[in-house]
């Protein structure tokens, strides 16, 4: 699966929540994980959104960062929080940020851009 094929009902589905038992304000907290996930993909690795769709394995990391954020909402530090081992492994594989990036080019990833999630809510 690609990062641009991500819906509500896979990210429900790999949470393990339903989407009846969810109100509108769940739904817009998953939207704004999904994209916050997806931008720290694109921070971590250098790839443009895009270029995140030739790895589809990012998906999964992506789906990992989005059931950490929704378990870990309720706000609270513990020392023993460590990073996802899956998302450092998978991302790790295509971090392009240790590169060293010739004067011409400009960074891929746009911490501003607003990323099209299909949420649709029926």
């Amino acid at each position: 699966m690609k990062v641009s094929e991500l819906t509500l009902d896979v990210v429900l589905n790999h949470i393990r929540e339903v989407k009846e038992n969810l109100e509108q304000t769940d739904i817009d907290l998953l939207r704004a994980e999904t994209i916050a996930a997806i931008q720290y993909c694109i921070s971590y690795t250098n790839l443009s959104q895009e270029e995140l769709d030739n790895y589809p394995d990012i998906t999964i990391a992506i789906l990992c960062l989005i059931a950490d954020m929704w378990d870990e909402r309720n706000m609270l530090i513990s020392s023993s929080m460590k990073e996802n081992p899956t998302v450092n492994t998978i991302l790790g594989m295509y971090n392009f940020n240790l590169l060293p990036t010739p004067p011409d080019e400009s960074p891929k990833g746009n911490p501003g851009a607003v990323i099209p999630i299909n949420f649709e809510v029926s």
